[in-house]
């Protein structure tokens, strides 16, 4: 059985701008409240210089592949927001 220490904890801050961050937490939203997998928690916080994702994990496996997830899902998010100001 594996102990609370060895959780793995990340943050990552999203800088963007103000009128983006709505955006970014409104379609991230729907997969921290209901995550795939039980591995890992995610709480999404609007900062004013952009997104703060807080991600929490059993183990190191876990928090990379939640990390991965999400900094992908918010390079889409950020790449359809930036074709639709073309």
């Amino acid at each position: 059985m594996k102990s609370k220490s060895s959780r793995a904890k990340a943050e990552i801050l999203l800088k963007a701008r103000q009128d983006r961050v709505k955006i970014l937490i409104d379609s991230l939203r729907p997969e921290a409240d209901t995550p795939a997998s039980i591995r890992s928690n995610v709480i999404l916080e609007p900062l004013g210089e952009g997104v703060l994702i807080r991600i929490s994990s059993e183990d190191s496996v876990g928090l990379r592949a939640a990390m991965n997830s999400y900094l992908r899902w918010a390079q889409g998010i950020i790449e359809i927001l930036n074709n639709l100001e073309m």
